[in-house]
């Protein structure tokens, strides 16, 4: 499957230029799973657990050429409840850059990425599904002057969509940097910094304490977003990062600051088999009080204020592993808490 991908990219370029190297991955994963507290609900309302099923495939493709590139991913993921039909949840990713290189230094290049989630109507629940599309294409600048330091800089279109409550959709301009610079073979650090102007499909909320409101405007925000991180490449490969979110909103309690710690590392343990360990820590202030808004617990990585995951791998063959998965969830707002937790075990087939 990621052969045809490969073949869809080389054409776009001129036929003179389509001696290249390609090389494709494809991922199955399929297993089944017991959620402590599937429709996230509150600590103090108590839990309701389920058992769910789910696939996730992925396949993604790259042409590397004399002066230029093309990279090619999608990714498709479903999860399946066994009695709440209301938290079942489809997601589709894809991704697709190509760069040309310009002299010795500079490259030039396009990107582009798009999300999609879909829930499952439950006459029983009256919560509608999340379900939103997410889009963004850029153009980026890379300066690479020598194997030590690759720098780059973008400007973007985002386009959000949030299907039940399209007030909450946005389009933003964004522009941003970052920066990588690797030191030798096992350590590198990079930084990063981001800003938007988004523009909402609906209106701004007023303060409830104003006695004479002004008239009714449209929503806008600033985001703002800047972070470092550090990678160890060796026998305990590790990465560190931080970031800082930085939402201004003229929509009364929308206004967002947020802290995050991110860390994963890998462990080769005996009997061929590997452990791979996640942590998160996040700290978020609202300004203004807090207002919930559906757009802040969209999907996993939004609603997970803190997480801690583990992931235990056996090979068995060259293209299948055995797998078993355990992840804690916490989530931490003013007068809304949860946490949940996650069992699995299933296989993953790669080629």
């Amino acid at each position: 499957m990621a052969r045809p991908l490969v073949a869809l990219l080389v054409a776009l370029l001129p036929a003179s230029a389509l001696a290249a190297d390609t090389a494709g991955r494809l991922r199955i994963s399929t297993g089944a799973g017991w959620d402590t507290n599937a429709k996230r609900d509150q600590d103090s309302l108590g839990h309701v657990q389920d058992a769910f099923f789910s696939v996730v495939g992925a396949v993604e493709a790259r042409a590397t050429f004399a002066s230029a590139q093309l990279f090619g991913s999608y990714d498709l993921g479903g999860r399946k409840f066994l009695f709440y039909p209301s938290e079942d949840v489809l997601i589709q990713a894809a991704d697709a850059e190509g760069s040309i290189a310009v002299g010795r230094f500079l490259g030039v290049g396009v990107r582009g990425h798009a999300r999609d989630r879909r829930g499952q109507n439950d006459p029983r629940d009256p919560n509608q599904p999340r379900n939103y599309t997410d889009l963004d294409g850029a153009a980026f600048l890379q300066f690479v002057p020598d194997a030590t330091l690759d720098l780059e800089v973008y400007a973007a279109a985002h386009r959000f969509i949030y299907w039940p409550t399209f007030a909450y959709s946005f389009a933003a301009p964004e522009i941003g940097a970052s920066a990588r610079y690797r030191f030798d073979s096992r350590h590198q650090v990079v930084v990063f910094g981001e800003v938007g102007m988004r523009r909402y499909n609906g209106l701004a909320s007023l303060d409830p304490a104003i006695d004479d409101p002004p008239p009714p405007r449209q929503r806008e925000d600033t985001a703002f977003l800047v972070g470092a991180g550090y990678v160890l490449r060796g026998p305990i490969p590790l990465t560190l990062n931080y970031s800082y979110f930085d939402q201004s909103s003229n929509s009364f309690g929308e206004t967002l600051h947020r802290h995050r710690i991110n860390a994963t590392a890998a462990f080769r343990l005996p009997a061929r088999f590997f452990l791979f360990a996640n942590a998160q820590i996040q700290l978020s202030s609202y300004p203004q009080g807090f207002r919930l808004s559906t757009e802040l617990v969209l999907d996993e990585d939004s609603e997970n204020h803190n997480s801690f995951s583990l992931k235990l791998v056996r090979p068995i063959s060259d293209s299948v592993d055995l797998e078993a998965r355990f992840g804690w969830f916490q989530n931490v707002l003013p007068h809304f808490g949860y946490h949940r937790q996650l069992y699995w075990v299933g296989m993953t087939w790669r080629r």
